[in-house]
C-alpha cells in the first residue's frame, strides 16, 4: 500500500504519521475479525522491522497463519503466511482480500497493490 506520493520515494514512511495510523487501524480491525490476535512482543521484532504481527492457530494439527505488517519507502506492505504449507489456506486468503478491500475502499485502486 502506498502511502506518499512517487516524487517521495526516497523518503522512508513515518510510522508515526497519520496515514499510517490510520492505515493500522483498518488493518487491526479487518484481521481481528477474522479471529487473528495481535503481538505486541516477538522474537526478532526489532532485526526484521515489522510494525504489526497478527496470528491466527486454527488447530493443533494445522498450520499458524501470520501477518505481519512493515514499512517500505512509499507505504506499508501487508504479508500473510503459513508455517509448513506451501498454499494459503481459505481463511488466511480470505483476511488478505478483506483487508486490501478495506484498504481499496478508504485509498482508492492506485494506491493499493
Amino acid at each position: 500500500m502506498q502511502l506518499q506520493p512517487q516524487q517521495q520515494a526516497d523518503v522512508r514512511v513515518s510510522v508515526n504519521s497519520a496515514d499510517t495510523r490510520e492505515a493500522l487501524a483498518i488493518v487491526d480491525s479487518v484481521v481481528m475479525r477474522h479471529r487473528f490476535q495481535r503481538t505486541d512482543d516477538y522474537p526478532g521484532q526489532d532485526e526484521h522491522g515489522f510494525i504489526r504481527r497478527y496470528s491466527l492457530s486454527m488447530a493443533p494439527d494445522r498450520p499458524l497463519i501470520v501477518c505481519y505488517v512493515e514499512p517500505t519507502s512509499t507505504g506499508l506492505e501487508i504479508r500473510f503466511g503459513e508455517f509448513g504449507v506451501w498454499s494459503l489456506s481459505t481463511e488466511a486468503k480470505n483476511a488478505a482480500d478483506d483487508v486490501g478491500a478495506a484498504l481499496v475502499k478508504e485509498y482508492g485502486e492506485n494506491r493499493v497493490r
